[in-house]
């Protein structure tokens, strides 16, 4: 069974493959613009309780995204 998660749903320092981005053409651009696409390697760094910037780590670039972003966006953990 894959181990597939929203981003907001991985805890900090783990690592994974954006599988899909949920939304609108205009949304999943803008993230795009951002790094965020399909096939690239994220890893989340911190998480704030309830409903705080979740920053995450693509490129070797540090992003901030809101909680509602990161529940749109679906990742394949690497196994351990």
């Amino acid at each position: 069974m894959e181990n597939i998660k929203t981003l907001s749903q991985m805890h900090p320092g783990e690592t994974g493959v954006i599988v899909e981005v949920q939304g609108g053409r205009g949304f999943i651009k803008r993230l795009e613009d951002l790094g965020l696409r399909k096939g690239k390697e994220i890893t989340k760094l911190s998480s704030q309780i309830l409903r705080g910037p979740q920053v995450v780590k693509i490129d070797n670039i540090q992003i901030a995204l809101g909680k509602g972003v990161s529940s749109k966006i679906l990742v394949k953990l690497e196994e351990r």
